[in-house]
């Protein structure tokens, strides 16, 4: 991972909203990396999920038990700071955001 941030998603049975919202906020943020912790999702949903971030080149890491969304969270961001990332932007499968908006989130969090 060569990036400074990392968006960091937990999915459970969410691979669509993924493809709407996940995939809108990377073509924003094209520097990000992307590192998606399935929690243990069914075998189609993680084949879906599969299929996604090979398309996309995200990371996916695949629970073998749920961890719930803060265990899903501290799996992946532990993933994406041994890889280098400086900042996790953490969101849900149904949310999205825009480069402006993170840029500013950055400055916001920088400037406290």
């Amino acid at each position: 991972m060569s990036s400074p941030i990392a968006v960091v998603v937990v999915n459970y049975g969410s691979s669509a909203l993924l493809a709407d919202n996940l995939v809108a906020t990377c073509v924003s943020l094209p520097e990000a990396a992307v590192i998606v912790c399935d929690n243990r999702s069914s075998f189609q949903e993680a084949k879906r999920l599969s299929d996604l971030a090979g398309l996309h080149g995200w990371t996916v890491i695949f629970s073998p038990t749920n961890l719930g969304f803060g265990g899903g969270v501290n799996l992946a961001a532990r993933r994406a700071f041994a890889e280098g990332a400086e900042e996790v932007l953490l969101l849900n499968p149904d949310a999205r955001i825009d480069g402006p908006s993170v840029a500013a989130l950055r400055a916001a969090t920088a400037a406290d």
